[in-house]
């Protein structure tokens, strides 16, 4: 018999050890989502930002085709890096991460709105992104196409 001190025998260690370890899970989990929907919001006084993007009345014409998005790439691009979007889709959505890289996306302005508000796949909805902010972000994701 192995010696353990205070009496205690391998299957309370083992008891302890998986306590523990399961505690330590929940408190890495509980830092994953639950973000505030006012961190996601585009900022009032947010700076007009020329990204390469023309804009031509209906909204934000992308230069690879991408279709118009009536919202502002500029403010899009502060709401996207502001808020929980570059968790998945890093370098402001030009890499795949957990997320794909959004500069390849063949979606339209309408089905990228439909993709952030429903979720699709592994991506949740974002209900925090909505109004201006939503079609600001869909502006931005078109703006980055290749």
């Amino acid at each position: 018999m192995t010696f353990l001190p205070w009496g205690a025998d391998m299957a309370n260690y083992k008891g302890v050890a998986a306590a523990l370890l399961g505690a330590a899970l929940i408190s890495i989990g509980a830092g994953c989502g639950g973000s505030d929907p006012k961190e996601a919001e585009t900022p009032t006084n947010a700076p007009t930002v020329t990204n390469g993007a023309t804009t031509t009345g209906g909204g934000t014409e992308t230069a690879g085709g991408g279709g118009k998005a009536a919202g502002d790439a500029a403010a899009g691009k502060t709401a996207f890096e502001g808020g929980s979007c570059q968790a998945c889709h890093p370098a402001g959505g030009t890499q795949a991460g957990v997320g794909p890289d959004l500069a390849v996306s063949k979606m339209t302005a309408d089905e990228i709105k439909a993709q952030i508000t429903n979720g699709k796949g592994a991506m949740p909805p974002q209900p925090q992104v909505t109004g201006a902010d939503l079609d600001n972000v869909a502006a931005y994701i078109l703006s980055i196409r290749k």
